[in-house]
């Protein structure tokens, strides 16, 4: 899963002294597809949405920086979330567009995998 972990090349964990080096903006939207799922990250609160559910569910998340990867983690329906986002060009996998940010998305034992953009 993208980098869920953590880690860094060298096998170093720290968290980076300047979150602007990831690129990851305050607002920004992350998806995927096959299931198709979306996440738009606003501070602190983070929207969960799917096709079953459009109207989504907000979760309170934590924003920390390890590396050049940005994790956002907090709790949904009771199961840890985490949202893990890294710079670098991304490929939905069914259109053209390309993202600036790849992202996973881990909700409990279900892993999924994305793209990122600013809003």
């Amino acid at each position: 899963m993208l980098g869920l972990c953590g880690c860094v090349p060298g096998g170093s964990a720290e968290i980076a002294a300047d979150p602007a080096q990831t690129g990851v903006p305050e607002q920004f939207t992350a998806l995927g597809t096959e299931p198709f799922w979306a996440a738009k990250v606003d501070g602190g609160v983070l929207l969960y949405q799917t096709p079953e559910d459009q109207a989504g569910q907000r979760v309170a998340v934590t924003r920390r920086v390890i590396g050049l990867r940005t994790e956002f983690s907090g709790t949904l329906g009771g199961a840890p979330l985490t949202l893990n986002v890294g710079a670098g060009p991304c490929s939905d996998g069914m259109s053209d567009t390309v993202y600036s940010h790849s992202a996973g998305l881990r909700i409990g034992a279900q892993e999924l995998r994305g793209c990122a953009k600013a809003r």
